[in-house]
């Protein structure tokens, strides 16, 4: 009964420090940091934490072409690489059928996300995950699994998925995740972004200091708060650390793709004048305590899955009972 006590506050309590509860959570979070912090040490999070994690990596490694270890090679130098749909899948074509899929559920009704008034969440949260769904499919593809294991070294844990519309706000002060922030679920992360329209400056492309994720050269600046990430973070301070182009700007065509580690310091759907379409996957370790955003399919259903890395990574990786 203790343990079980225990397990359910070291998973859920994350989640609650970070919706802010407010002054009734306060003593049980400086009472809990410490845990948190030696938890995110690296020793404590890669050697012990992810053992299993690793050991599945290595019996379940694939084999990477030579794009997936450029892009691996990319994220491990600045946390954020770059590519396209026809690149990661050639002559396949994907992108009209993800721009129709998302055309179908803006036609549907639309769902304003709470707390980001410029944003327009099509998915609803909490679902079970839907293994046809054309963004599954390429966001647990071999491809791209491979190139997020190949980052994190380690079997990776898929937690989350959206897909948002973000909408101008022409001059308005930038609020929540437009200023830059670090996202507080694990101390790596790899995340896919695929832009579904054409991104240019006044639609909020995504924006990254380069080499601020862990191991980077600005990966001590403004760190994470386990169990929370960092937010608001001074964008003079950024733009001084990013100076001579250290600052990635994700312009692009639709079809882009960018892979990225946002436990990074990161900004992004500050859009003034265009409107923003854009699918998000996210892969996590074994060792993060954050819930995930979906419900599990049936295991039989996983377990059906070829790929053994795709598996591993769609498989819970804990319980709060």
């Amino acid at each position: 009964m203790i343990k079980k006590i225990i397990n359910k506050i070291k998973v859920v309590w994350p989640n609650l420090v970070y919706l802010k509860l407010g002054k009734s959570v306060r003593p049980l979070y400086r009472f809990l940091r410490p845990y948190y912090i030696f938890r995110h040490t690296w020793p404590m999070w890669f050697y012990v934490a992810n053992r299993e994690a690793r050991a599945s990596y290595d019996q379940n490694k694939n084999q990477l072409n030579d794009l997936q270890k450029k892009m691996v090679k990319e994220m491990k130098e600045n946390g954020i690489a770059f590519t396209h749909l026809d690149e990661l899948f050639p002559g396949r074509n994907l992108l009209p059928e993800l721009q129709t899929y998302a055309r179908n559920l803006m036609d549907d009704g639309q769902q304003r996300q709470k707390g980001k008034t410029y944003i327009t969440d099509l998915l609803e949260r909490m679902n079970v995950i839907d293994l046809d769904d054309p963004f599954i499919k390429i966001s647990l593809s071999p491809e791209v699994v491979a190139v997020a294991n190949g980052y994190m070294d380690m079997g990776s844990k898929f937690f989350m998925y959206s897909l948002n519309v973000v909408s101008p706000v022409g001059n308005a002060d930038p609020i929540s995740s437009q200023r830059w922030h670090r996202d507080p679920e694990d101390k790596k992360l790899f995340k896919i972004f695929i832009y579904l329209n054409d991104v240019d400056q006044e639609t909020g492309p995504f924006s990254y200091l380069s080499g601020s994720q862990f191991g980077g050269r600005w990966g001590g600046k403004f760190p994470q708060m386990p169990p929370q990430g960092h937010i608001d973070i001074s964008e003079k301070a950024v733009e001084r650390f990013g100076a001579n182009n250290g600052i990635k700007i994700g312009t692009g065509k639709a079809g882009t793709i960018i892979f990225c580690d946002t436990a990074g310091i990161h900004r992004g759907g500050y859009a003034k004048s265009k409107q923003r379409i854009m699918f998000t996957g996210g892969f996590c370790s074994a060792a993060s305590l954050w819930l995930p955003k979906f419900v599990y399919p049936n295991e039989s259903i996983v377990e059906k899955l070829p790929d053994q890395a795709v598996k591993y990574a769609l498989r819970p990786w804990y319980h709060v009972k």
